[in-house]
């Protein structure tokens, strides 16, 4: 009886068809398993299928940043894409907030404050400008914090 009922499931509610495994979970997969090249890849091919899509620019940047600790290969994908493809104000944002990620994960914060500031200016009256202030903001707070607690171990050494 439960083989019926089984059956009966299946053709009530299944459609029969193979699931197919998309390029996103492929590459998440590869990521998991630490096969980074083959995770570019499969990122490299959504963005051959979907070239409008800046989520796999951005997590073939992540890649390389925090998986193969290459992040001017990272500031390298995401500026040539930026600038060879057309995208609209809403993904442009978005790559232009990653490139600026990357440049506060290597403590660059003048590149960093750059492009938030070109966020800011591209998009006036936006969300993202409002984002990029705000951003702006805690990255100069950052940098007083981090001058004041060089000011304080210098003192406390001399």
């Amino acid at each position: 009886m439960p083989k019926f009922g089984d059956a009966i499931g299946t053709v009530m509610y299944s459609s029969g068809e193979e699931v197919e495994q998309d390029e996103s979970m492929k590459a998440v997969a590869l990521v998991a398993k630490g096969d980074y090249h083959g995770a570019i890849k499969e990122y490299e091919k959504m963005i051959a299928n979907k070239p409008e899509d800046p989520f796999p620019v951005s997590e073939i940047a992540k890649i390389y940043s925090e998986k193969l600790h290459a992040p001017d290969q990272a500031l390298v994908i995401i500026q040539e894409n930026l600038e060879n493809r057309e995208w609209t104000e809403e993904n442009a944002a978005f790559l232009m907030f990653r490139l600026s990620d990357i440049h506060m994960a290597t403590r660059n914060y003048d590149a960093a404050k750059d492009i938030l500031e070109q966020v800011a200016g591209n998009f006036p009256g936006t969300r993202h400008s409002g984002n990029a202030r705000h951003k702006i903001n805690e990255l100069e707070q950052l940098q007083y914090k981090e001058i004041a607690a060089q000011r304080a171990k210098l003192s406390s050494q001399g």
